[in-house]
Protein backbone atom coordinates (compact mmCIF):
# COMPACT_ATOMS: atom_id res chain seq x y z
CA UNK A 1 0.00 0.00 0.00
CA UNK A 2 1.05 3.53 -0.68
CA UNK A 3 0.71 6.44 1.56
CA UNK A 4 -0.98 9.82 0.03
CA UNK A 5 0.08 12.81 1.14
CA UNK A 6 -1.89 14.92 2.56
CA UNK A 7 -2.39 18.70 -0.14
CA UNK A 8 -0.03 21.18 1.20
CA UNK A 9 -2.34 24.54 1.76
CA UNK A 10 -0.15 27.81 2.92
CA UNK A 11 -2.32 30.49 4.71
CA UNK A 12 -1.14 33.89 4.25
CA UNK A 13 -2.65 35.09 7.54
CA UNK A 14 -2.10 38.15 10.07
CA UNK A 15 -4.66 37.62 12.86
CA UNK A 16 -3.81 34.74 15.28
CA UNK A 17 -7.10 33.45 15.87
CA UNK A 18 -7.88 33.30 12.12
CA UNK A 19 -5.08 31.56 11.00
CA UNK A 20 -5.02 28.81 13.97
CA UNK A 21 -8.41 28.71 13.10
CA UNK A 22 -7.68 27.59 9.40
CA UNK A 23 -4.88 25.08 10.20
CA UNK A 24 -6.26 23.79 12.52
CA UNK A 25 -9.66 23.31 10.99
CA UNK A 26 -8.00 22.44 7.10
CA UNK A 27 -5.60 19.75 9.46
CA UNK A 28 -8.51 18.03 11.15
CA UNK A 29 -9.81 17.21 7.13
CA UNK A 30 -6.64 16.19 5.80
CA UNK A 31 -4.67 18.80 4.40
CA UNK A 32 -1.20 19.45 5.51
CA UNK A 33 -0.84 23.21 6.14
CA UNK A 34 1.67 25.74 6.78
CA UNK A 35 0.39 29.50 7.72
CA UNK A 36 2.56 33.10 7.47
CA UNK A 37 1.23 36.17 9.82
CA UNK A 38 2.42 38.20 6.50
CA UNK A 39 3.59 38.60 2.70
CA UNK A 40 7.19 38.82 3.66
CA UNK A 41 7.37 35.63 5.66
CA UNK A 42 5.60 33.78 3.00
CA UNK A 43 7.48 35.30 0.15
CA UNK A 44 9.45 32.00 -0.33
CA UNK A 45 7.29 29.27 0.60
CA UNK A 46 5.70 28.35 -2.59
CA UNK A 47 9.28 27.85 -4.07
CA UNK A 48 10.04 25.70 -0.44
CA UNK A 49 7.39 23.17 -0.67
CA UNK A 50 5.11 21.26 -3.08
CA UNK A 51 2.12 23.75 -2.74
CA UNK A 52 -1.04 22.86 -3.48
CA UNK A 53 -2.86 26.05 -3.21
CA UNK A 54 -2.92 29.27 -1.14
CA UNK A 55 -4.78 31.40 0.87
CA UNK A 56 -4.35 34.81 1.61
CA UNK A 57 -5.59 37.69 3.41
CA UNK A 58 -6.25 40.67 1.49
CA UNK A 59 -5.55 42.71 4.42
CA UNK A 60 -2.05 42.18 5.00
CA UNK A 61 0.76 44.65 7.18
CA UNK A 62 3.11 46.50 4.53
CA UNK A 63 2.17 44.10 1.36
CA UNK A 64 -1.22 43.80 0.76
CA UNK A 65 -2.66 40.66 -0.26
CA UNK A 66 -3.67 40.78 -3.47
CA UNK A 67 -0.17 42.46 -4.72
CA UNK A 68 1.11 39.32 -2.95
CA UNK A 69 -1.51 37.28 -5.47
CA UNK A 70 -0.29 39.24 -8.13
CA UNK A 71 3.65 38.50 -7.55
CA UNK A 72 3.13 34.44 -7.02
CA UNK A 73 0.82 34.75 -10.03
CA UNK A 74 3.63 35.97 -12.31
CA UNK A 75 6.15 33.57 -10.93
CA UNK A 76 3.86 30.60 -10.81
CA UNK A 77 0.81 31.15 -13.44
CA UNK A 78 -0.87 27.55 -12.26
CA UNK A 79 -0.97 28.22 -8.81
CA UNK A 80 -4.78 28.20 -7.53
CA UNK A 81 -4.93 31.16 -5.11
CA UNK A 82 -8.03 32.07 -2.86
CA UNK A 83 -8.14 35.72 -1.82
CA UNK A 84 -10.03 35.80 1.30
CA UNK A 85 -11.36 39.76 1.82
CA UNK A 86 -13.13 41.62 4.56
CA UNK A 87 -13.57 44.60 1.87
CA UNK A 88 -15.63 44.74 -1.18
CA UNK A 89 -14.88 41.69 -2.68
CA UNK A 90 -16.51 43.08 -6.34
CA UNK A 91 -12.96 45.29 -6.65
CA UNK A 92 -10.89 42.05 -6.29
CA UNK A 93 -13.45 39.60 -8.25
CA UNK A 94 -12.83 42.74 -11.25
CA UNK A 95 -8.77 42.94 -10.93
CA UNK A 96 -8.65 39.07 -10.88
CA UNK A 97 -11.42 38.64 -13.71
CA UNK A 98 -9.69 36.84 -16.17
CA UNK A 99 -7.56 34.64 -13.79
CA UNK A 100 -9.48 31.35 -13.58
CA UNK A 101 -6.85 30.03 -10.91
CA UNK A 102 -7.65 32.99 -8.97
CA UNK A 103 -10.94 32.67 -6.14
CA UNK A 104 -12.16 35.44 -4.11
CA UNK A 105 -14.12 34.71 -0.74
CA UNK A 106 -15.19 37.51 1.24
CA UNK A 107 -14.57 37.29 5.33
CA UNK A 108 -16.41 36.03 7.70
CA UNK A 109 -16.22 32.43 5.39
CA UNK A 110 -16.88 29.34 6.69
CA UNK A 111 -14.82 25.82 5.82
CA UNK A 112 -17.33 24.38 3.84
CA UNK A 113 -17.23 28.18 1.79
CA UNK A 114 -13.28 28.20 1.46
CA UNK A 115 -13.23 24.42 0.49
CA UNK A 116 -15.49 25.45 -2.08
CA UNK A 117 -13.49 27.33 -3.78
CA UNK A 118 -10.57 25.21 -3.61
CA UNK A 119 -12.37 22.30 -4.58
CA UNK A 120 -13.83 24.83 -7.97
CA UNK A 121 -9.44 25.39 -8.44
CA UNK A 122 -9.43 21.68 -8.22
CA UNK A 123 -7.90 21.41 -5.00
CA UNK A 124 -9.20 19.02 -2.72
CA UNK A 125 -8.57 16.14 -0.10
CA UNK A 126 -10.15 12.76 -0.49
CA UNK A 127 -11.47 12.65 3.39
CA UNK A 128 -14.27 15.32 3.37
CA UNK A 129 -17.21 16.52 1.60
CA UNK A 130 -18.30 19.60 1.85
CA UNK A 131 -21.52 18.05 3.75
CA UNK A 132 -19.32 15.92 6.13
CA UNK A 133 -20.79 16.91 9.92
CA UNK A 134 -18.33 17.44 12.27
CA UNK A 135 -16.27 20.00 9.68
CA UNK A 136 -15.98 23.27 11.75
CA UNK A 137 -18.85 25.74 10.27
CA UNK A 138 -17.78 29.45 10.82
CA UNK A 139 -14.72 31.69 10.58
CA UNK A 140 -15.48 34.89 12.92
Amino acid sequence: MFAVEAPMLVIVEDEEVVSLFLRESLGEIGFSVRSFPDAETAAHAVEDELVEAVVIDVGLPRQTGDELARQWRERYPNLPIVLATGYDESRFKQIFAGDSKTRVLSKPFDIPRLLLQLDALGVHTSSVTQEEPGIPQRLG
